[in-house]
């Protein structure tokens, strides 16, 4: 529960409450991307890919800090979202990750109007760090997985 200040006296409010201020659009495109986050999230513990498992924590971690109308959480999921087709381009992802990042970049362009309305420059800042970030990530996250790979089968090699 959150509480929040009204008429001087605080008073709760629950989850729906807060939602209900943020676009009905904006509310329905970040559902889609945390429903897309957990399935990829269930098939990579399957799979035990636990680079990709990190992945969609961090998405829905974004998912909700934007749920909770904080916009760096829709930053979270504009360069986390964006780490997935870089992920499939580079050949260690399925294509099928391109639908993530597609559905993660909706919610940035829903919100880039008023974002620009209130500050162009932080905009283009903050647009240039998601996608630089994702970029990096996606790096990172090849490398990290490699990492993992080799270790676990050279352990299975050796003994």
């Amino acid at each position: 529960m959150i509480t929040k200040r009204v008429a001087g006296r605080r008073r709760i409010c629950d989850a729906r409450e807060m939602m209900s201020r943020l676009p009905r659009n904006l509310v329905l495109s970040l559902i889609a991307v945390e429903a897309a986050s957990w399935a990829t999230m269930a098939r990579s513990v399957l799979l035990a890919r636990w680079t990709t498992v990190v992945a969609t924590i961090v998405l829905v971690w974004g998912v909700r800090a934007a749920m909770r109308e904080r916009t760096w959480g829709i930053g979270v999921v504009l360069a986390t979202s964006a780490a997935f087709p870089v992920a499939a381009t580079m050949g260690f992802a399925p294509p099928w990750f391109w639908l993530v990042g597609i559905l993660g970049v909706v919610p940035f362009l829903l919100t880039v109007k008023p974002m620009v309305r209130f500050d162009r420059g932080a905009t283009v800042l903050f647009t240039a760090l998601a996608g630089g970030t994702s970029i990096a990530a996606a790096y990172a996250w090849r490398e990290a997985a490699l990492a993992l790979f080799y270790a676990v089968h050279t352990h299975h090699v050796c003994h």
